[in-house]
């Protein structure tokens, strides 16, 4: 596990690796500070807000056309011993996916600032397609190995009606989707990483943790690595996706680059990356965002319960 200073230094590194792609007006670095700074502040003073539900972010996604293609990267260094370049991440995500697991992710709004950073917690048995997720401690998915149930929280009630043009019942609290329905295309993958929003879903169970290393490139050895109870080694990696702006001739892209820790397992440990987005040449500016992410896993094996709604708490996702 890094040291608060080791952490500091990986995101300076992070956001230097970031900044190349970034317009020299852009302090990445002042910001990341003046963000941890007032992070600090909101927790201590901030009051709680609402979430909205976890439908929202998915419905927003699915509008989106899944058009995607990789961008085009130079063919990466050749692989290290131990791991064959980019189908090594792939085989570590499997690896990992194969058994019971857990994993916190936290994301950190650097460009521009939109908000307190979030933690996501995931528990997940792929044996059974069973799972739960929270977000800052606020249950928002559950799995039970053919449906995932979605919260509806109080916040956004009103938004799921006017869309779906239903009226919830006061306990319909949770809305049930069939999971293959949920779009794991590597541009909303990586999207959805970089918002920390409830849609994590797609990106923290085991589908989408080996969908979203598919497309990993540059993969290097960058030395050995260890944790309580395991010793492995650290690789960086770069994810790229673009997607096409409807009725243009322009494309947001998405970049990642970070570190991935391996264990002697071949197990992911640890991803900590920085993620930008951009479209260029876009009228009024390219809408550059970055955050920086980190997911730590842990909880190999131990059992993990599924607990499923009741019924009367749960409405069928309507057709639309």
């Amino acid at each position: 596990m890094m040291s608060t200073r080791e952490s500091e230094d990986e995101a300076r590194r992070l956001l230097a690796l970031a900044a190349e792609d970034v317009p020299p007006s852009v302090d990445l670095v002042a910001g990341f500070q003046a963000r941890r700074e007032r992070r600090r502040f909101r927790r201590r003073h901030r009051p709680h807000a609402g979430l909205l539900i976890a439908t929202g972010a998915v419905v927003a996604a699915a509008s989106i056309a899944i058009a995607v293609t990789l961008t085009a990267s130079p063919a990466p260094a050749p692989a290290p011993a131990g791991l064959a370049g980019p189908a090594g991440l792939t085989r570590a995500a499997m690896i990992t996916a194969a058994r019971n697991y857990r994993v916190n992710f936290l994301t950190i709004p650097v460009q521009p600032e939109s908000g307190p950073a979030e933690t996501t917690t995931g528990s997940f048995d792929p044996a059974r397609g069973a799972g739960a997720e929270t977000i800052d401690g606020v249950d928002i998915a559950r799995y039970d190995g053919r449906y995932i149930y979605l919260r509806i929280l109080p916040a956004a009630r009103k938004i799921y009606e006017q869309n779906f043009h239903v009226i919830l019942r006061p306990g319909q609290i949770w809305e049930r989707v069939t999971e293959p329905k949920l779009h794991r295309s590597p541009f909303i993958l990586m999207t959805e990483l970089q918002a920390g929003s409830v849609a994590s879903v797609q990106v923290l169970s085991p589908p989408g943790l080996v969908a979203l290393l598919k497309g990993a490139s540059h993969v290097r050895d960058t030395g050995r690595v260890s944790g309580p109870g395991w010793t492995g080694t650290a690789y960086s990696f770069q994810l790229s996706a673009s997607m096409p702006v409807p009725s243009s001739k322009l494309s947001t892209i998405v970049t990642t680059r970070g570190t991935v820790d391996i264990d002697q397992q071949g197990r992911i440990r640890s991803l900590i990356g920085l993620t930008t987005s951009r479209t260029p040449h876009a009228p009024g500016g390219d809408g550059l965002t970055v955050s920086s992410v980190s997911l730590t896993f842990s909880g190999f094996g131990q059992p993990i319960p599924a607990s499923i709604p009741p019924a009367s708490q749960v409405i069928i996702r309507p057709r639309t």
